[in-house]
């Protein structure tokens, strides 16, 4: 089992100023990366923003990001197989911008765990089997403007005892 690894996985420029055509998807699909992920059974990014195209951002210190609603064109032809939420952005556009986010990667049979809107969502690990081998993994995030609340959801933060009792939950 191949399994490709991605941190911090933007498909957007930081202004939001990238216009989702065909042209930028080909481009893209040119790039000497996607080879590499093709060949891997399965890839995991931390998507570093909330899929939406929601205005709804929260209040906080540093930017809000986000990527279009089109950025799944760019994640399906990267080969991701699964994004992590646990992060200091996926927040940024609040419930709505978690929900969206998850929507869509469910609509493209894309795994999303790390964060989410209820208790189950958020706390949810990830287990990927191919064969006779299993690999679980657990995503965390450090407490920012992320951490969930039963609110506004959020993100796996990082809590010693919890992550010792998922991990041996994993099997």
């Amino acid at each position: 089992m191949k399994i490709g690894f991605l941190g911090d996985f933007l498909p957007s420029k930081i202004d939001l100023n990238i216009d989702m055509n065909n042209n930028l998807i080909q481009d893209f699909k040119k790039s000497s990366i996607l080879q590499v992920l093709h060949d891997n059974d399965f890839n995991i990014a931390n998507l570093e923003c909330p899929i939406t195209n929601s205005n709804n951002f929260i209040k906080k210190t540093g930017k809000n990001i986000k990527c279009s609603t089109k950025s799944i064109d760019l994640i399906k032809a990267a080969h991701l197989t699964h994004l992590s939420g646990a992060n200091n952005h996926i927040k940024d556009y609040g419930s709505e911008g978690i929900t969206d986010t998850m929507q869509i990667c469910k609509n493209n049979s894309i795994e999303f765990f790390g964060a989410g809107v209820s208790n189950e969502e958020f706390f949810k690990s990830v287990i990927i089997k191919s064969d006779d081998v299993k690999v679980g993994i657990v995503s965390i995030a450090d407490s920012e403007f992320n951490e969930w609340t039963i609110d506004s959801g959020g993100t796996n933060s990082f809590n010693l005892i919890d992550i010792c009792e998922k991990i041996a939950s994993l099997n």
